[in-house]
């Protein structure tokens, strides 16, 4: 059965990002976007996620987020779709399909990465419990942009939890096509070109990300695309508002998008020297981003959240984004960069030096144009998280201009040995990583097995085994993990202040801390105690910061009384109301 599931995944997803281009060839059409035939695809992808993420996005701050409107909607939307006389060239996908082919059985695997169970899934799952999209100021990531979780919504609602990985993995293959289409821009000849295609999917730096349900194959596209049009030997008209557009998608799906945009941007401004193109781009992206900075204002009152949030917890998420010493001045700064930047130096050398090749050899404005945004871009990727895959939009420009360097015979071997050498070096990273989390025997491997290889204090079992009445509701303490649980919750994240530590601080005796939870509509207290105690040490998730506020926490345990449910170190207390258990 999970191979028949896989498959049926891989079909629907299928078809679903079939829909999403047919519904921007559409949304393109109707706005007169202009697109040459070898990007309209991803381009089109792109439009169409968007236009659906609009779409469930209004849904959801009506409170409408049920089965059949999500569906029908999608349903909708494919119908207007534009499926004749599109221009597509389906050909740009060849290359890239076969870069993402070794994360494929990743994406057709049971969801099991970190991130997404907490709010990649977890936070649509949430929504959908809920009815639509509702204010959970006591989560981080729900401030975080939205553009794949949006799209995870009608899947989630119809039981397709492995969907959302693959149509990931599609927004991967559409942004090797703009990888490519960008090298083409540049001058590269199609053979190069097609190798950085090739090459965008299997970048070390995210190994088999492209299989996992998350939002960077959105955001990559977005900038690439972006990027092939502002580079082009002639910037169409219009071209700016499309190009906003798409680097908004961009920072609707991830936050790193943003600073790509303002280079972006500011590439278009200084191609055109006019105001207007500018102006022109910043709406675009006032557009594109919507998603994300429409749905915080609604429902937070904050269009830019979480950027200047200050609040307790948060520096524990640059810590782990990896965010470099930019405060400590330019010298710790760059030393940290150098160090960040070193364990990609085997196949990130050879690709600079074929791209300094093409600008020394070509010597064109618009090469040494891509050379400052992928500058600009290692500078963003370490003031705003240096993990790894968020260095892949730089990476995309680099492989461009190395591919462009191909005009001559030693140029051509340069350019060729540079971008079969990171494709070389990725596809080793990715069968090691894909050997060690069960390889290809993911696709027909239970969930429960593949959970048990590869989560971490596993909550699913005491999900699984909660019998909860309707109207149940669950503050969840040292799991920041909410997808697949059956009822109503309230999951923090890792990065945020537990919301029992202040009720407990404030409550005179463990009956006073029942009242107040349940004077906020909570039925239930689920508490993971292995996952407290691996974050505890390092994150403000535990309901007590010091010795009096422990002996609080362990009182109330002692009143709850025993468990209705405990599997492991996962437990699932009823609050007691004055008539009586919640049960």
């Amino acid at each position: 059965m999970p191979a028949v599931h896989a498959g049926l995944a891989f079909i629907v997803a299928s078809a679903l990002a079939a829909a999403l281009v047919a519904v921007g060839a559409r949304f393109r059409g109707l706005l007169r976007l202009p697109v040459g035939p070898r990007l309209r695809l991803p381009v089109d992808f792109l439009l169409g996620s968007w236009v659906l993420a609009v779409i469930v996005l209004l849904l959801g701050i009506a409170h409408w987020w049920f089965r059949g409107v999500l569906i029908g909607a999608t349903v909708a939307l494919a119908a207007l779709g534009r499926w004749q006389r599109t221009g597509w060239r389906w050909d740009v996908l060849a290359l890239p399909v076969l870069g993402a082919l070794l994360a494929l059985p990743v994406a057709l695997a049971e969801p099991f990465f970190y991130d997404a169970l907490v709010y990649h899934l977890g936070l649509p799952w949430q929504a959908l419990l809920e009815g639509g999209l509702r204010a959970h100021p006591e989560n981080l990531f729900a401030a975080f942009p939205p553009l794949a979780q949006l799209l995870s919504a009608a899947p989630l609602a119809v039981g397709l939890d492995r969907l959302p990985a693959v149509l990931h993995w599609w927004s991967f293959v559409a942004a090797g096509a703009a990888a490519g289409r960008l090298a083409r821009s540049l001058g590269a000849p199609p053979w190069a070109a097609g190798l950085a295609a090739l090459c965008l999917p299997l970048l070390p730096a995210q190994a088999l990300v492209a299989g996992l349900p998350a939002a960077e194959g959105w955001a990559i596209a977005g900038v690439l695309a972006a990027l092939a049009l502002a580079l082009s030997p002639r910037v169409p008209s219009s071209g700016a508002l499309l190009i906003g557009v798409l680097v908004g998608i961009a920072s609707a799906a991830r936050l790193q998008g943003i600073p790509w945009s303002a280079m972006v941007l500011a590439v278009v401004w200084l191609r055109e020297r006019r105001g207007r193109a500018l102006v022109q781009g910043v709406a675009g992206w006032l557009a594109g981003s919507a998603p994300w900075w429409v749905r915080n204002l609604v429902l937070l009152g904050d269009p830019t959240a979480p950027i200047f949030w200050r609040r307790e917890g948060v520096a524990t998420l640059w810590r782990d984004a990896g965010s470099l010493p930019l405060a400590e001045g330019p010298t710790a700064f760059a030393r940290s960069l150098v160090d960040n930047l070193a364990p990609h130096i085997a196949y990130l050398a050879p690709l600079a030096l074929a791209a300094l090749l093409a600008l020394l050899s070509r010597r064109q404005g618009r090469l040494w144009l891509a050379a400052a945004v992928a500058t600009g871009g290692v500078l963003a990727w370490g003031m705003t998280g240096s993990l790894p895959r968020f260095l892949s939009p730089t990476l995309g420009v680099v492989m461009a201009l190395a591919a462009a360097a191909a005009h001559t015979r030693p140029a051509r071997w340069a350019s060729a040995l540079a971008l079969a050498s990171a494709g070389a070096v990725g596809m080793v990273f990715s069968v090691v990583q894909l050997g060690r989390w069960g390889g290809l025997s993911l696709v027909s491997t239970p969930g429960a097995s593949v959970r048990a290889a590869t989560v971490v204090n596993d909550p699913f079992p005491a999900f699984a085994a909660s019998h909860l009445p309707l109207d149940a509701r669950t503050l969840f303490v040292g799991e920041p993990r909410g997808f697949g649980f059956p009822r109503r919750f309230v999951a923090p994240s890792q990065h945020d202040v537990s919301p029992l530590r202040a009720i407990l601080e404030a409550a005179r005796e463990p009956g006073e801390a029942v009242a107040a939870l349940r004077g906020q509509g909570f039925t239930h207290l689920l508490v993971n105690q292995g996952e407290l105690s691996r974050l505890a040490g390092s994150y403000p998730v535990a309901p007590w910061r010091d010795t009096a506020g422990w002996r609080r926490w362990n009182a109330l345990l002692a009143v709850l009384g025993p468990p209705e449910v405990q599997i492991g170190g996962v437990q699932l207390f009823a609050l007691p109301s004055r008539s009586g258990p919640a049960v």
